[in-house]
């Protein structure tokens, strides 16, 4: 009997390869992808969950799996206010993990930052930094936090600082230290589903760099 993966952020960059990557692998026969809007799926392995992030826990029966993958995120221009961008990064993550925790899933793997430190001069990374340790106390088998550096690819949405640093870091790639340098999504996804299934039973913290390598 396969496994069960739960993505909450699944419609973002790396959720939706998550998605791809996990539905081609032999070792889930089901891939529960949370939504906020309903989604028809082109896969057979996927389902998608129409969920209000805002009333999480009423679903916490329906969002039951072995293996979470949390690529949630938003950026506070894109949330409207520092509020809004904690409940998206901070709360909602949050929310989510304590119910994987509860339905006794095996492993949680996070999308964090780059920088992310609780005790960070900014904002973005103090909150980051905060989730980070709020997660790594739940009770899992085995806790992954990756903090990819800019992430490649293309997005349902643009985003325009984004797409010029996207431009900058292909160009400037081979001198940019590989702490530094920009990822490919699909990199960051392979190696979240990798670390879940490394049978190492830890609080890993993975950087930039490691990702490269994996």
């Amino acid at each position: 009997m396969g496994k069960t993966a739960v993505i909450a952020g699944s419609t973002g960059l790396i959720g939706q390869q998550l998605i791809k990557h996990l539905s081609e692998d032999n070792r889930y026969d089901k891939i529960l992808a949370l939504t906020r809007k309903a989604k028809a799926s082109d896969l057979p392995k996927v389902e998608y969950v129409v969920v209000d992030f805002d009333h999480l826990p009423i679903y916490q029966k329906e969002i039951n799996g072995d293996d979470a993958f949390c690529a949630l995120g938003t950026t506070r221009q894109k949330a409207g206010s520092k509020e809004a961008f904690y409940k998206v990064d901070y709360t909602y993550i949050w929310e989510f993990g304590r119910i994987m925790a509860q339905n006794q899933a095996q492993s949680f793997t996070l999308v964090s930052s780059m920088g992310a430190d609780k005790d960070s001069f900014f904002y973005y990374n103090e909150v980051k930094g905060k989730i980070e340790d709020s997660i790594s106390q739940l009770d899992f088998e085995k806790i992954t936090i990756v903090r990819p550096s800019l992430l490649l690819g293309d997005r349902e949405e643009e985003r325009l600082g984004e797409g010029i640093a996207q431009t900058f870091s292909k160009l400037f790639s081979p001198i940019i230290p590989a702490k530094y340098d920009g990822i490919e999504a699909s990199q960051v996804a392979k190696a979240m589903i990798k670390a879940a299934n490394d049978g190492k039973n830890e609080l890993e913290i993975i950087e930039n760099d490691e990702l490269q390598k994996m």
